[in-house]
């Protein structure tokens, strides 16, 4: 690996002589400190934080997003988004603190970078890059902090355009953006970033159930194939594609083709989640946890937030699975974050904490309609009338099915609430339909507590048959 900034490249013999003679000097002269003196081989790892003006948050975070994926597809980096703090983990991470501006078109970055390593102070160093065309600019500040990127990785992913470059990180899930998205791939040979982040917005689009929904899901699908064939091994076009797959009852195709690309880059945190996430559905519980385990290695901060921990949750790992919860806190996923809780509390028995969550997240009305309306669900299940839950839990089925967002886990979830109302036939066609939308772990369904009820008859011992053989096709796959 090249080496990172404060590492030693000595350009010539003469240059190494002179460096080895002054370290001697300064040993034999009194053991002065060599933490800032000599170089400290250091195996990098960025955590990057990005502001823009105040009005333009849309646009940080989408420029923030392009710059993990770029450094973590083009560098091979494992790249993390800042938490809010600069506080030093267990291992030294690279730390970027960006303020970034449009500028007709260009962009322009200034701000600081250094090594939070363990025990000492930052030594931060300020700088500030020209405005350059987009592309080149991300390659200029790569180039500052000595993190060589792929040219041919950056060919296949960045836009060459500056207009196509700053359009596609505004694309959105509304209608206008769909045709602008047509538009830009007629200007230019579609990057990698245009077509992803257009998947990924049109996949968002789906949790609030717009009527033209399956179109919708037949586009992004499209577009994350097209993604993943312009840049095969980059980890944010490979979760689009793997989430459509999977999704489609085609995880065990999607799993080995994961593992084998994160054998080839084994530090990317990106590629251990969608591992975490392709095992999960797939039952292979040990390949999904040890990919967990992976990820939080990879982070060199050790108070770092983690994200989704569910496949925990199936091992029966409640309090490793309540970690990951934080992560679905903020935005449009809050409902969704809610409904999780009140799942955990019903686990452990509360049904009244399970309530609050479930009627905070039910009246979220600036979260997607599907968390909220999953949780209204739930909340009557578990309400003074219970007969009337089954009814809005078939009209979220039917718009869904209809409006085209696919999720097993999701369906599943519906599955609980029908359950707990006391429908053990609607419960028992939202399990068999979880199994058709991808989901096969054979024990989450056996130890799942709010499906006891389904247990032992007929079409359930038929579900777990076909689960069992579903997983039979990835049960030797090794990490």
């Amino acid at each position: 690996m090249s080496p990172g900034p404060g590492n030693l490249r000595p350009r010539s013999w003469l240059a190494l002589t002179a460096v080895l003679f002054l370290g001697g000097a300064l040993f034999l002269g009194g053991g002065l400190s060599c933490h800032r003196a000599c170089p400290v081989a250091r195996d990098p790892a960025l955590v990057i934080a990005l502001r823009m003006q105040p009005n333009q948050a849309a646009r940080a975070q989408a420029l923030r997003e392009t710059l993990q994926e770029t450094f973590a597809f083009a560098g091979a980096l494992p790249v993390f988004p800042a938490s809010g703090t600069w506080e030093p983990g267990p291992r030294p991470y690279l730390a970027l603190d960006l303020v970034a501006e449009e500028r007709e078109g260009s962009l322009e970055f200034r701000g600081r970078w250094g090594w939070i390593e363990p025990r000492h102070q930052v030594a931060w160093q300020p700088f500030e890059l020209p405005a350059l065309p987009p592309r080149r600019a991300l390659e200029a500040l790569a180039a500052r902090v000595d993190l060589p990127l792929d040219r041919t990785a950056l060919d296949a992913w960045l836009p060459q355009r500056p207009e196509v470059f700053w359009a596609a990180l505004d694309l959105g899930p509304h209608p206008a953006s769909r045709g602008r998205a047509e538009a830009l791939a007629r200007l230019e040979p579609p990057s990698g970033l245009l077509m992803a982040r257009h998947a990924r917005a049109l996949r968002q689009a789906l949790w609030d159930l717009p009527e033209d929904g399956r179109r919708l899901w037949e586009e992004a699908r499209d577009w994350s194939a097209r993604a993943v064939a312009k840049a095969p091994e980059s980890p944010a076009a490979l979760a689009e594609w793997a989430h459509h797959a999977i999704h489609a009852g085609e995880g065990r195709t999607v799993l080995p083709r994961l593992l084998e690309i994160q054998r080839r880059n084994p530090r990317s945190p990106d590629l251990a989640y969608l591992v975490s996430y392709a095992a999960r559905y797939a039952g292979r519980l040990d390949l999904a946890t040890a990919a967990l385990d992976r990820q939080a290695a990879l982070d060199p901060r050790a108070a770092a937030l983690p994200p989704s921990q569910t496949a925990r949750l199936y091992v029966g790992d409640l309090e490793g699975f309540e970690r990951g919860l934080g992560g679905s806190s903020g935005g449009t996923w809050r409902a969704y974050g809610g409904l999780q809780r009140g799942r955990l509390a019903l686990f452990r028995g509360d049904r009244n904490g399970a309530r609050g969550h479930f009627q905070r997240a039910w009246e979220d009305a600036d979260s997607h309609r599907t968390g909220r309306d999953l949780a209204g669900a739930y909340l009557a299940a578990l309400g003074e009338r219970p007969s009337e839950a089954p009814a809005l839990i078939q009209g979220l089925e039917r718009q869904r099915r209809e409006r085209g967002l696919c999720d097993g886990e999701l369906v599943l979830m519906m599955s609980e609430a029908a359950a707990l109302a006391g429908d053990a036939s609607l419960a028992q066609d939202l399990a068999d339909q979880a199994y058709t939308e991808g989901f096969s772990c054979s024990r989450w369904f056996r130890k799942n507590p709010l499906l006891e009820s389904l247990r032992g008859s007929q079409r359930w011992e038929g579900l777990l048959q076909r689960v069992r053989e579903r997983e039979a096709l990835v049960k030797d796959l090794a990490p």
